[in-house]
């Protein structure tokens, strides 16, 4: 056994069999100073603490760029002009008509999503549950997507 350091916890010596435990050298240095170093400076503790409570309070404030994927059951007025402002005519337009089509075909509003604010679509996505099926607005275009490419549906002017 050898001794890599001190356990500031006893007191004692902090014990290891040879080659069982390797420590970086931040963790020597640590491990080989002695106690009254390893003690924390209170001022020290203030500047992360002060900058940990700056953090969090402006990450309150910062909209983290996920996307909101609803059903369509589950969108209220408010969440739907929201949507509309949001976006230009066009891709407004495209919404419009592949949710008339999806409603024409009798798919129901639990099943169809659509996904807004979300920093990969320039647009509005919408899909159908438990299928492949999935469409986007953008730049005034129905896209088609299958495996990761799409193909423009139709374009609105």
């Amino acid at each position: 056994m050898r001794q890599i350091g001190t356990c500031r916890a006893n007191g004692g010596a902090l014990l290891a069999p040879p080659g069982e435990v390797k420590l970086s050298p931040v963790e020597q240095f640590y491990f080989d100073a002695p106690l009254h170093a390893q003690k924390r400076n209170p001022e020290m503790t203030k500047v992360p603490l002060t900058f940990l409570l700056i953090s969090a309070v402006s990450m309150a404030f910062v909209s983290p760029g996920w996307a909101d994927m609803l059903p369509l059951s589950k969108i209220d007025r408010k969440t739907e002009a929201a949507i509309r402002r949001s976006n230009t005519k066009q891709n407004v337009r495209c919404f419009d008509y592949i949710l008339k089509d999806f409603l024409e075909r009798k798919i129901s509003k639990a099943d169809i999503y659509v996904t807004f604010n979300d920093p990969e679509i320039d647009g509005i996505g919408i899909g159908i549950a438990e299928t492949d099926e999935n469409y986007s607005c953008e730049a005034g275009e129905l896209r088609s997507w299958e495996q990761g490419s799409y193909q423009v549906a139709k374009k609105f002017k």
